[in-house]
């Protein structure tokens, strides 16, 4: 069996870890914005990891490249409000205030001139903002925006993956040239799957922070660690 179809595999034993720990939360009421946040964004990863299996399954390889820097962007997140809550709320303010614009604009086209109570929206904010203040005295509470860089380097090792991986995927989501004449197939292929795998197992770890049930998790990590010493196996010497 080839690496793309020992990978394809894996990852689908990593989707269905996680659905069978999401199933297990099933009933569950999530406390807080941090757990809300968990618990959903989870579920997110489980939709985007779904899709990008039935694409990559029907041969969709280029297709399925669509879905791997939204997973990536979700990663970081999830990786970092699991190490810094606080910054729950630099995350919120940052894509809340972005959404401002946006339902403005919205509402501009539409010609409805009352589309947007912005009275209403910054006492929101401002009861969000309270709450987490409340929760996390010492975090972060800048006005500044957070940006999915910043986001990363919280992480262990995430400056690099950022720099590496991230940069690489956006090339695929922003049409560029380098992406358009397929100058990254040979470099990527082979890390598609990996990609999404180490994403998923962030939603699972994510998952098991909240309560979830998901059994297999050492099990799949050592599958993992066995694929990649295996590629690294199969490449010629130097």
């Amino acid at each position: 069996m080839n690496f793309e179809s020992r990978s394809l595999n894996l990852l689908r034993e990593f989707h269905a870890e996680l659905s069978e720990g999401l199933n297990s939360l099933a009933g569950k009421t999530w406390e807080g914005h941090v757990d809300n946040f968990k618990g959903r964004s989870s579920l997110y990863m489980g939709h985007a990891s779904q899709g990008y299996i039935v694409l990559r399954s029907a041969g969709g390889k280029e297709e399925s490249r669509f879905l791997i820097r939204p997973a990536i962007e979700l990663m970081f997140k999830q990786r970092a409000i699991e190490r810094r809550p606080d910054l729950i709320y630099r995350l919120g303010r940052t894509e809340t205030l972005s959404d401002k614009a946006w339902i403005i604009a919205l509402g501009k086209q539409a010609n409805e001139k009352n589309a947007f109570d912005e009275t209403t929206f910054d006492a929101q904010l401002q009861r969000f903002k309270d709450t987490c203040v409340k929760q996390y005295p010492s975090g972060d509470f800048r006005e500044a925006k957070l940006s999915i860089e910043e986001l990363a380097k919280v992480v262990d090792g995430g400056e690099d993956y950022y720099n590496s991986h991230y940069r690489t995927y956006c090339k695929f989501t922003h049409a560029t040239l380098r992406a358009i004449i397929g100058g990254l197939d040979d470099v990527m292929t082979d890390e598609d799957n990996l990609t999404m795998i180490c994403c998923l197992l962030s939603a699972i770890e994510t998952v098991i922070s909240i309560g979830g049930n998901c059994p297999k998790v050492a099990l799949l990590k050592s599958k993992r660690d066995e694929l990649l010493k295996d590629r690294l196996n199969d490449c010629p010497p130097a």
